[in-house]
């Protein structure tokens, strides 16, 4: 039997670390009323809201992330990398200045998704 440890990818996952917050409907309707959605094109807010808020958008609603991924995997291999403390409260402060008038803590969040 093969064990493997850390990271583990296939043809249908990739795992990621991001630094950010995790969308909840109560957290999306706050980011709505602040960047409101066209009624045409709804279906492309994400889009919009990451390009304008300048951070990265993991998934899509309701299980998302929002902030800034630090490393991901596919094809079983995973990037290296490495940031020290202060990096990561730089990056932190950014992503809550990013997301005013939303009252969520910034975590660093890892697992794996379908890719």
């Amino acid at each position: 039997m093969k064990i493997r440890t850390g990271f583990v990818s296939n043809s249908s996952s990739s795992s990621f670390v991001v630094l950010g917050i995790k969308m909840d409907k109560e957290t999306s309707e706050k980011l709505k009323k602040i960047y409101p959605p066209n009624t045409k094109d709804d279906g492309l807010w994400w889009g919009r809201l990451s390009e304008e808020i300048g951070l990265e958008v993991i998934y899509n609603e309701p299980h998302c992330l929002i902030g800034e991924s630090l490393t991901s995997c596919r094809d079983d291999y995973m990037e290296d990398g490495e940031y020290d403390i202060k990096e990561i409260e730089k990056k932190a402060k950014k992503i809550e200045k990013a997301l005013k008038g939303i009252d969520v803590p910034v975590k660093l969040f890892m697992g794996t998704r379908p890719s």
